[in-house]
């Protein structure tokens, strides 16, 4: 077993890490079975847990390797779903908690809307409409600013009744100016958003 193959005592070295990942995502990788991921996965957390050195170390290989662990463990549990139906809803959440987990150790933008449009989707599984919501704001806010007033704009046009929309909006024409696209485009997008804004307004 994989647990076996590796002595994960508090003693090993912060270097150790990746080489304890390695064997987790190997034990991972070479089984369909959700619960072997998981186990396999909790290792390297289980690692991390019992060392002092991991713990505190801030690195952007351990921060890198944890990611991907928490991601696995996000994944599996969704996995988990299909293998037992019945507990659906309690997977999938236990797979929300790990993909948090990730977020909170993503190096740059891109690993954390990675993580949060996971989460997203568990939401919009689970029929959850606010987390969704919050989740997508959450995901906004991670993109460059070049990208925010399209990324307001289609919370705003898809939660039409939601009374974040005003707020939505506003923030939205804020970004205007920072998007790549020429004047006569700007003034466009501004009139668009003031438009949805006078209708929410009332």
């Amino acid at each position: 077993m994989f647990g076996q193959r590796f002595n994960l005592s508090g003693r090993e070295k912060c270097s150790d890490i990746l080489r304890v990942y390695r064997g987790a995502f190997d034990e991972a990788s070479g089984s369909q079975n959700p619960d072997v991921k998981i186990r396999a996965f909790n290792q390297v957390v289980d690692f991390c847990a019992s060392s002092d050195c991991c713990q505190t170390d801030n690195s952007i290989k351990r921060n890198k390797v944890m990611y991907w662990t928490y991601n696995g463990l996000g994944d599996a549990w969704v996995a988990k779903t299909r293998q037992n139906p019945s507990k659906r809803t309690n997977a999938l959440r236990r797979a929300i908690g790990w993909y948090r987990e990730a977020v909170n150790v993503a190096r740059d933008a891109a690993e954390k809307i990675d993580s949060l449009q996971r989460i997203a989707a568990v939401y919009k599984q689970i029929e959850d409409g606010e987390n969704l919501n919050k989740t997508r704001e959450a995901i906004v806010h991670s993109l460059s600013d070049e990208y925010k007033r399209l990324g307001y704009m289609q919370l705003a046009q898809n939660n039409l009744k939601n009374p974040k929309i005003t707020e939505w909006l506003e923030k939205a024409l804020a970004y205007v100016t920072k998007e790549e696209v020429s004047f006569l485009g700007k003034c466009q997008n501004t009139l668009s958003i003031c438009k949805m804004l006078a209708e929410s307004y009332k």
